[in-house]
């Protein structure tokens, strides 16, 4: 109610009790009003529609917690935005990944598979000495390969095998051998190279590393990798002299297909 012309029965000023409970509207509200951020309730009444598209808040005045789904698929976050300290594992890395192996810290010899460590020594490359022979195939191994027969005592074979680089020791041998007999192999390692024709023997000249008969553990099947117990064998320089030899020989012979070498 306006008041013209005569006196206003409120005074000069109004209170609220002099209003009326929820009669004041927005049209009432002067659009320069200015009222103060202190004297409004706004709790839980905001919402998205009352921001403005350029409002620009920062992002310091907002409590967010961004999940998977909120990032878009196409999002290329940058490298630089991200935390994986300590997070990536093997299964993050792609199967076809290719990672060049200059980005590959070194791996250290010990730690590669065992057939990464592992160096074979055919029949080719050993010589005979003392009687044992050179055969093509085999009735009792039904083996059609060239093989090495070890048929009477002191019988031996020898050969020389390169020392990968890392290796610092031989962790097993096993020969690759068939035929059952009564017959111990011993197995002699010395850390130098070996010339044709040499007969290598654990003389006065040589280093024996290690020398080890493997007992009658040679009474086996056909094709059976006999094993050596070679851990500790210390490794020095380049090359490695190996040789096989007859021994405690009472009955049958042995047939050997090749080496197998376990480096560490």
């Amino acid at each position: 109610m306006r008041f013209t012309g005569a006196p206003n029965p409120f005074g000069d000023s109004i209170d609220s009790s002099d209003i009326t409970n929820e009669t004041i509207v927005n049209a009432d509200i002067s659009p320069t009003a200015a009222i103060a951020y202190s004297k409004l309730n706004l709790a839980a009444s905001i919402v998205n529609a009352d921001i403005a598209a350029g409002a620009a808040i920062a992002q310091s005045k907002l409590s967010i917690s961004i999940v998977n789904a909120d990032v878009a698929g196409g999002a290329a976050i940058a490298y630089s935005k991200l935390n994986l300290a300590a997070s990536i594992v093997n299964a993050d890395i792609a199967a076809g990944a290719a990672i060049a192996q200059s980005k590959l810290a070194a791996i250290a010899f010990s730690n590669l598979p065992v057939e990464a460590r592992t160096k074979f020594i055919g029949v080719g490359d050993f010589e005979v000495f003392g009687g044992a022979t050179k055969a093509e195939g085999s009735a009792t191994a039904g083996n059609s390969s060239t093989y090495i027969s070890l048929a009477a005592l002191d019988q031996r074979i020898k050969a020389q095998i390169q020392v990968p680089t890392g290796a610092t020791s031989i962790s097993a041998a096993r020969v690759i051998k068939s035929r059952n007999s009564t017959c111990d192999l011993t197995m002699s390692v010395y850390s130098r190279s070996i010339a044709v024709g040499e007969v290598i023997n654990g003389g006065s000249a040589d280093s024996a590393a290690f020398t080890q008969a493997n007992g009658g553990n040679l009474r086996e099947d056909q094709d059976v990798l006999t094993a050596f117990d070679g851990a500790g064998i210390g490794v020095d320089g380049d090359t490695l002299a190996i040789e096989i030899r007859a021994s405690a020989f009472t009955a049958g012979e042995v047939d050997i297909w090749g080496m197998e070498v376990v480096f560490a």
